[in-house]
């Protein structure tokens, strides 16, 4: 009979850059078992790109806390501003009632009234700047998010450099060579599954009686 492989595959380099490595196993006619090391494309590139990314979701989660301490402290200037206010519209009426007697006068009342419309205003732009500071922090948490995907991204590229047999066979073809220069995409080897094999034969119905 005429044996056939089970299957055959082709493995593709999966990065984009120089062969730094092949490994001896990479030749044709080579048995492999899963997880051997076939080839290293130069991972240089993109150690540095995942080193890059991790900086950049590090700033961003120090921008993140910062402003976070900047929220905390605007909170407590909204509780002073509102404590002042209160005093400010007590006084005022307490003017009030002492202008009502004709015991203060009417430019008193109008500077305790002047210093309440001051708070209120302080309060006011306080909220304000509350309003925009959530709405810098939304901004960074989604920068951060961003930086976190493409971080992923980048250690999965740094993964790819490094191509191992996924089962037990025999090289059936090396296509490239140590400091080769290829792109994603580009056939490395042929790889030919021993694990099992058909056997292809023709019989006579006597035989197959037989």
């Amino acid at each position: 009979g005429e044996v056939i492989p089970y299957r055959q595959i082709s493995l593709a380099a999966e990065a984009a850059g120089r062969i730094k490595t092949k490994s001896s196993h990479a030749r044709a006619g080579k048995f492999v078992r899963q997880g051997d090391l076939l080839f290293v494309i130069d991972p240089r590139d993109y150690e540095l790109e995942v080193r890059r990314l991790t900086e950049v979701v590090k700033q961003a989660g120090s921008s993140i806390e910062e402003i976070d301490v900047e929220q905390q402290n605007t909170e407590e200037l909204i509780e002073f501003a509102k404590e002042q206010l209160r005093l400010q519209r007590n006084e005022v009426r307490r003017f009030e009632d002492l202008r009502s007697r004709n015991s203060a006068s009417e430019s008193q009342l109008e500077k305790a009234r002047q210093a309440e419309l001051t708070s209120l205003n302080s309060l006011q732009s306080l909220k304000n700047q509350i309003t925009l500071i959530n709405a810098r922090r939304n901004r960074l948490l989604q920068e951060k998010e961003r930086a976190i995907t493409n971080l992923d991204l980048a250690e999965l590229n740094l993964s790819r450099t490094t191509l191992v047999s996924p089962l037990n066979g025999v090289v059936i073809q090396d296509l490239a060579e140590q400091d080769d220069f290829v792109q994603k995409g580009t056939q490395l080897i042929q790889l030919e599954d021993t694990s099992k094999v058909e056997i292809r034969f023709s019989l006579r119905m006597d035989q197959l009686r037989w």
